[in-house]
């Protein structure tokens, strides 16, 4: 049924609406924030060109911007919850007409719904010129009447005193002291400064009423509007920049409305959102749907260091939950000890997950005689790679030797594994990484992978690299290999630099302030990351150590001088910019920060144990300081990770040459002699103290 609907006037709405207590006056606020902004996007849409808008000499006089104008349409009762509601009024300038809001009452959920916010001219008033400024001050004394729940605040009283300068400003007779001048200087200011304190004691009422600090200052700022051409750097400029404020403090209350408490952790965060990429996501979903119907293999997705390639690969573990999957990923490494690194963490992770979801011990039975069947008595030929394997099939440590080709031989067990297990109706979306540093026995099996599979509803593959302009230590030309992949089996995802608006995104939301507060920072910061994303978060980060940002208690806000930022000499590039930070770190840390680099993207936890006691050092505690840091990751419950290839390229470049290959010596051969002395059958640790040998070269063992 239709909903009865019930036009109220604003005092009627604000009087049916009061919270009866601070509990519900965070519902008592959405719900004035929304009838704000209806009413910001009627002015807009009523003040549109005649070109755009047909209905354009509709625009709303300032005389009838009041308050006392303004007709709200809601429903008639409450609604209870599960109620279906059908519009009755639809309003153009809304792509959502209704709005429900929730708030409890007797133990149990009402709706009340607002279906529409109009102006109505029932008072003209005629007081001040009708510009952009007049009108922005008029709807701040609507805005004021809303959140100071009823009291009433007439442009005439904060613009006469205001208009008044203004027309003093005007019959100047041109002098170097006249109000231009003083705007022009203003305006040169690095950070924005309001007009004075004349709202003061509003402001205050507001606060002692419990409005959100954001909130009040959004009052402030559009009531400095009045003052014209001495609004203040902080005034509102159009009414596109209130709506967007205003769709912010709805949307992500969190950063945009809600007050940050002196209790908080006051250390900046920087947002680790994809900005700028909605395209691209919506693409990889895209794909994902395909692979799932058998049209597509995967994506693949390119880009240079630092423009978010992994971040948005990691997406597709949102849309592998939505589709009950498994989500698994490898990466590979530049210093890998041994080949099929990064596809043994992939299948390991796809056995474990099938293991965790085995209910009853006839799924357990049915698995493993799935798995016989397929990969008979050459099954414990895997365990080398793959070791979870014994946990959905009893396999022998010992197998027979074949006169088949090893990596033949392997390549087609590990097809047949997943295909096997692919069968079990379950979606997997396999993820790679730094496709760029492969090794060729990977390359060739990944080749195999995706024509094998092709055809299979059951995979999606999504790979990650960048382009490198020299072939690898193996002679492997990456550009030519990923070239013939985007033509032919995967579809590409080119990642490019943040543009400057994308970057404000960012930058307002890591500060938690309006973007139009943050536009001029941002400007700078785009010129000096040319908007590369992890580039950019470092500098931010930077700047928030060395003091150039700064959380203001007295107004709950971040601050920052941009004079100072402007002329701050920052590194050109992330590597320089990373070395420089790691400099100042703790002796004991960068030197455990330079062994890390040299073991390579990964360091075992069981290497941690050795290399503190060859270099006398508590490696764990360095090592989780420096995840606290953000150098290293510990997700993994087997090793520790660098956060960033960036991080370990620019810890390793720290050192000489000499040094790298010292320490890769000398890490190579604690390796070797704890193996030797006390398990003779590790042969993963034989080869990482191998390889560190292999790096470090001759050269380093003749110094030694």
């Amino acid at each position: 049924d239709l909903i009865d609907p019930n036009i109220l006037t604003l005092q009627q709405w604000i009087d049916e609406s009061k919270p009866s207590d601070k509990s519900a006056l965070p519902v008592y606020i959405r719900s004035a924030i929304l009838i704000a902004l209806k009413l910001t996007e009627r002015l807009i849409f009523a003040g549109q060109s005649a070109g755009e808008n047909p209905d354009a000499n509709n625009r709303i006089p300032i005389a009838v911007i009041d308050a006392r104008n303004v007709l709200v349409t809601v429903a008639s009762e409450d609604l209870p919850t599960g109620s279906q509601i059908t519009e009755e009024f639809n309003w153009d300038m809304s792509e959502s007409s209704t709005e429900l809001n929730k708030q409890e009452k007797e133990g149990s959920i009402v709706r009340k719904c607002i279906l529409r916010v109009e102006f109505s001219p029932i008072v003209e008033i005629n007081c001040v010129p009708d510009t952009t400024m007049s009108r922005l001050a008029a709807l701040g004394c609507i805005l004021y009447e809303l959140v100071s729940i009823g009291e009433r605040l007439s442009l005439h009283s904060i613009s006469k005193e205001a208009f008044s300068l203004n027309a003093i400003q005007l019959n100047n007779d041109g002098n170097s002291d006249d109000g231009s001048e003083l705007i022009e200087q203003r305006s040169k200011k690095s950070t924005p400064r309001p007009v004075d304190d004349r709202y003061s004691h509003l402001t205050m009422k507001l606060a002692s009423i419990g409005i959100p600090h954001r909130l009040i200052d959004m009052v402030e700022n559009l009531l400095n509007c009045s003052q014209g051409e001495f609004s203040g750097d902080y005034a509102y400029k159009s009414l596109d920049e209130v709506m967007v404020d205003l769709e912010l403090m709805l949307n992500d209350p969190s950063r945009f409305l809600n007050s940050t408490s002196i209790s908080d952790n006051l250390d900046l965060a920087i947002s680790d959102e994809l900005y700028g990429r909605e395209k691209e996501i919506r693409k990889l979903r895209d794909v994902c749907e395909r692979c799932l119907e058998g049209k597509s293999c995967g994506a693949l997705i390119l880009g240079e260091g630092g423009v978010g390639k992994s971040t948005l690969a990691m997406c597709t573990k949102l849309f592998t939950h939505d589709a009950n999957g498994y989500f698994v990923s490898g990466k590979f490494d530049r210093n890998s000890t041994r080949p099929f690194m990064a596809i043994g963490d992939v299948f390991n992770s796809i056995c474990d997950s099938f293991a965790s979801d085995i209910q009853s011990p006839e799924q357990e039975r049915t698995m493993a005689e799935a798995l016989t069947r397929s990969l008979g008595n050459d099954a414990c030929l895997l365990l080398d790679i793959v070791s979870n394997l014994s946990k959905l099939l009893p396999l022998h440590a010992s197998c027979e030797s074949s006169s088949v080709d090893a990596a033949s031989r392997t390549r087609y067990l590990l097809l047949t594994l997943l295909d096997t297990l692919s069968k079990f109706s379950k979606p997997i979306i396999i993820f790679l990484d730094d496709l760029h540093w492969i090794d060729p026995a990977s390359l060739s099996f990944c080749n195999a992978l995706l024509q094998h599979t092709k055809n299979n509803k059951n995979l999606c593959f999504v790979f990650c690299s960048r382009y490198i302009e020299e072939k690898t230590a193996d002679n492997i030309n990456v550009n030519d290999w990923l070239q013939s992949l985007s033509e032919s089996t995967l579809e590409t995802i080119h990642l490019t630099n943040l543009n400057p608006e994308e970057v404000n995104r960012l930058v307002s939301g890591s500060l938690r302030t309006s973007p139009r507060l943050t536009r001029s920072l941002s400007t700078v910061l785009h010129s000096k990351s040319l908007g590369n994303p992890f580039f950019l978060r470092q500098t931010m980060e930077v700047l928030c150590k060395e003091g150039y940002f700064h959380f203001s208690l007295i107004e709950r806000k971040w601050k920052w001088d941009l004079d100072e930022i402007l002329d701050l000499r920052l590194d050109d590039n992330v590597v320089a910019l990373l070395t420089r930070q790691m400099s100042k770190l703790p002796e004991d840390l960068l030197i455990g920060l330079k062994a890390a680099s040299c073991i390579g993207n990964f360091i075992p936890y069981s290497i941690v144990g050795i290399l503190s006691k060859h270099l006398g050092l508590d490696l764990d505690a360095i090592f989780r300081s420096l995840v606290q840091r953000s150098y290293l990751t510990d997700n993994d419950s087997t090793r520790f990770r660098f956060a960033h290839d960036r991080i370990h390229q620019a810890a390793y470049t720290m050192m000489s040459k000499k040094q790298q290959r010292d320490d890769h010596m000398k890490i190579g051969l604690a390796i070797c002699r704890y193996v030797l002395e006390y398990n003779e059958n590790d042969y993963d640790m034989m080869f990482i103290g191998v390889n560190q040998l292999n790096q470090g070269g001759p050269d380093a063992l003749s110094d030694e």
